[in-house]
Protein backbone atom coordinates (compact mmCIF):
# COMPACT_ATOMS: atom_id res chain seq x y z
CA UNK A 1 0.00 0.00 0.00
CA UNK A 2 1.42 3.40 -1.22
CA UNK A 3 1.43 6.13 1.22
CA UNK A 4 0.74 9.79 0.13
CA UNK A 5 3.36 12.33 1.06
CA UNK A 6 1.53 14.21 3.13
CA UNK A 7 0.50 11.35 4.92
CA UNK A 8 4.86 10.51 5.53
CA UNK A 9 5.30 14.14 6.45
CA UNK A 10 2.50 13.96 8.92
CA UNK A 11 3.67 10.34 10.00
CA UNK A 12 7.84 10.62 9.80
CA UNK A 13 9.93 12.86 11.44
CA UNK A 14 13.86 13.06 11.41
CA UNK A 15 15.22 12.19 15.04
CA UNK A 16 16.69 14.84 16.93
CA UNK A 17 20.54 15.35 16.91
CA UNK A 18 22.21 14.40 20.19
CA UNK A 19 24.63 16.90 19.29
CA UNK A 20 23.47 20.63 19.76
CA UNK A 21 25.49 23.43 18.74
CA UNK A 22 27.11 23.72 22.36
CA UNK A 23 28.46 20.66 21.89
CA UNK A 24 29.55 20.76 18.40
CA UNK A 25 31.71 23.78 19.48
CA UNK A 26 33.11 22.58 22.45
CA UNK A 27 34.51 18.99 20.12
CA UNK A 28 35.45 21.37 17.19
CA UNK A 29 37.57 23.46 19.67
CA UNK A 30 39.12 20.42 21.79
CA UNK A 31 39.64 18.73 18.53
CA UNK A 32 41.54 22.17 16.93
CA UNK A 33 43.73 21.56 19.95
CA UNK A 34 44.84 18.23 18.98
CA UNK A 35 42.57 15.78 21.58
CA UNK A 36 41.51 12.87 19.70
CA UNK A 37 38.27 12.20 18.55
CA UNK A 38 37.72 8.88 21.06
CA UNK A 39 38.57 11.47 24.23
CA UNK A 40 35.93 13.89 22.64
CA UNK A 41 33.27 11.66 21.98
CA UNK A 42 33.53 9.90 25.56
CA UNK A 43 33.47 13.15 27.17
CA UNK A 44 30.35 14.31 25.47
CA UNK A 45 28.66 11.27 25.57
CA UNK A 46 28.36 10.47 22.28
CA UNK A 47 29.90 7.98 19.75
CA UNK A 48 32.49 8.32 17.37
CA UNK A 49 30.79 7.72 14.63
CA UNK A 50 28.24 10.51 15.62
CA UNK A 51 31.26 12.97 16.72
CA UNK A 52 33.14 12.55 13.09
CA UNK A 53 30.02 12.70 10.97
CA UNK A 54 28.99 16.20 12.56
CA UNK A 55 32.50 17.36 12.38
CA UNK A 56 32.94 16.05 9.04
CA UNK A 57 29.97 18.75 8.62
CA UNK A 58 31.75 21.43 8.43
CA UNK A 59 34.72 20.72 6.43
Amino acid sequence: MAHSSQWMSDHFHPRPSVVDDDKLAIARARHAKGESVTAIAKALGISRATLYRHIGESA
